[in-house]
This record gives structure tokens, sequence and C-alpha cells, in this order.
């Protein structure tokens, strides 16, 4: 009995990790978490109980499936919880229970979120509405201020280091994406 217990579960198990398909979420009165597609990585670590207080945005440097493909990648050494694409698709590959390793000296209490872009770019319409809706389920879901959502760059151990997220929102500057995360996510 135990045997065929196990090769059920081993089955499910081997039915989820091939689904590459949207994930579609519950549906209820409070902020739902957006449908997403996952894409395992092995690229995290676990929290071991380390309360989740912030988000950190990302811009990816490149494609949403290049991103997705060098996170997958062992030798990367890389992750994020999230990927969103220019057109708003979501892909989570990183469960916001474990660590991805995305802000370093960061990784521990916060979810990192990537976002599909280069240089210049700034957010599409459908990335906005998208990271809008993901922020909201998160905030709501894990007791997240507005004012511990930040990018990158301005995270204590990573100022120098890095221009992420670039202008993603506006200008290259804390003041333009903490003015947008007030407009969007007050």
């Amino acid at each position: 009995m135990i045997d065929k217990i196990i090769a059920l579960l081993e089955e499910l198990l081997a039915y989820f990790k091939a689904q590459k398909e949207i994930i579609p979420c519950g549906k209820s009165d409070e902020p739902r978490h957006p449908d997403y597609r996952w894409e395992e990585t092995n690229n995290f670590s676990y929290r071991n109980g380390v309360k989740i207080t912030g988000i950190v945005l990302h811009i990816m440097e490149g494609t949403y499936e290049g991103t997705i493909s060098w996170f997958k990648n062992r030798d990367s050494r890389v992750s994020a919880h999230y990927c969103i694409s220019k057109n708003g698709d979501l892909c989570m590959m990183v469960l916001p229970a474990n660590k991805a390793w995305h802000a370093y000296g960061h990784n521990n209490n916060t979810i990192g979120i990537e976002i599909e872009g280069k240089g210049e770019d700034e957010l599409t319409e459908l990335q906005e509405k998208k990271l809008v809706e993901l922020c909201t389920y998160l905030m709501h879901e894990y007791g997240i201020p507005a004012k511990n959502i930040t990018g990158h760059r301005f995270t204590a151990k990573n100022r120098g280091r890095t221009e992420c997220p670039a202008n993603l929102f506006g200008q290259r500057s804390e003041k333009a994406l903490r003015d947008w995360v007030w407009r969007k996510l007050g």
C-alpha cells in the first residue's frame, strides 16, 4: 500500500513539475495572487522562519525568457521570486517562503521581482498593471508597508554597486521610484 502511495505522489510531483502553463489562483474579495507560470530553479535557500518585510524591484537588463533561463542555470547563483515580461506575463521561480538570491545582503527578508527591460526602458502599461497587482497582493499577504518597497540600488548594501532598476520608474532616482510606489500602491 505504501509503495502505491509513494508511486502516486511521485507521479503527481512529475506532473506538476512538467506544467508550464498559467496557474490560476483562487478568487476572493481580498487581493489575490495574480495568475502565473511556474519555472523551477534550484538557486534559492531557506528563510528559516525569517519574516518577509520588503520587496526589491529589479530590471532584467535582458529578455524575459533569457532571464528565466539564466536563473535556472545552477552556475548563475542568482534568482528572483518573480519575473514580469513586457507584455505582463508573470513567472514565479522561487516560493516566497524561500529566499531568492537577488539583492546582496537583503535576501533574508525580501521578495525579489525582476522586470523585463534594458537601460533606458520604462515600465510598459502591461508591466505596470501586473506589478501593481502583484505588489498589492504581497503587501496584503505579508503585511509589507509601501515604504518597504524599493529598488535594488537603493538597498543599504547595494548603493553604488548597481544601476538596477535603471529607468523603469522614470528617472534613475530613489525619489522617482518612491513617487511611483506612493501613486500606485499608496
